[in-house]
């Protein structure tokens, strides 16, 4: 399972609001280039890891450090296309108070909420929290990302923008 999120503007917004099936051609364009242009950010499979560092909870935790997995509100999914649940969708506000409050924890915060015993215990995905770190430094995959859902937050709040988080 990955993460992706795709920020929205205003007829985006309309679009997927209007027609929630409209978010499919989102996550999966056909022309994949949205990735590389900031438009889309694919956070592999640390989205679980940064939202236990974010908010020391598996799926919960308050607004709006908990946006990857409970912030926003789903989307319909009467085909259930999305097979792990449908996507969510953050309005300009939300997005902006994300964006806000992850720029306001440091990487050494986040690194230190790194446990990974209570990750294993809490089944935070993909569960390879109890590695070695010589073989495997699984906090250096996390912040590495982190980095890359900050410069993408940093490039969305150039403008008003929604977004759509979905599990794939």
């Amino acid at each position: 399972m990955t993460l992706t999120i795709v920020a929205l503007d205003e007829d985006e917004i309309a679009r997927v609001l209007a027609d929630p099936g409209a978010a499919l051609d989102l996550v999966f364009p056909e022309d994949e280039t949205a990735l590389t242009e900031g438009a889309a950010v694919d956070l592999d499979k640390s989205w679980h890891g940064i939202h236990y560092l974010l908010t020391g909870t598996a799926w919960e935790g308050e607004p709006p450090l908990n946006a990857l997995v409970a912030g926003g509100r789903e989307l319909p999914d009467p085909e259930d296309e999305w097979g792990y649940g449908p996507p969510r969708f953050l309005n300009p506000s939300d997005t902006a108070a994300f964006g806000a409050a992850l720029e306001l924890l440091s990487d050494e915060e986040l690194a230190a909420r790194f446990e990974p015993s209570d990750m294993l215990a809490k089944e935070i995905y993909p569960e390879i929290w109890g590695r070695d770190p010589a073989d495997d430094d699984t906090l250096a995959y996390l912040m590495e990302y982190v980095t890359t859902l900050r410069e993408f937050m940093r490039h969305v709040l150039r403008k008003p923008h929604g977004l759509l988080i979905a599990i794939v």
